[in-house]
């Protein structure tokens, strides 16, 4: 096993890639606890938003669309404004 760490307790690692370079994982990766991309947050089965009153818009490209597979939608409070289920 290979191992990055910091040496300060509590310090954060930053790893930024210099120009256009990026952070590439090449292989199935897992975390562990909550893990952070802009405004979204991914904890165990949860994706929320970590700004107040900010939305989470599901947004296919070209033709594409949102589908949700076989199993219920729960809708807590809400309501389907236009269109519908499919």
């Amino acid at each position: 096993t290979n191992t990055i760490t910091t040496l300060n307790t509590n310090g954060d690692l930053i790893l930024d890639p210099a120009g256009t370079g990026g952070i590439l994982l090449q292989a199935d990766t897992t975390v562990t606890g909550a893990f952070t991309i802009d405004q979204l947050v991914f904890d165990g089965n949860n994706i929320s938003s970590n700004v107040t009153n900010a939305d989470i818009e599901f947004t296919p490209t070209g033709t594409g669309r949102t589908v949700i597979k076989s199993g219920d939608l729960s809708l807590n409070s809400n309501n389907i404004v236009s269109g519908g289920i499919n």
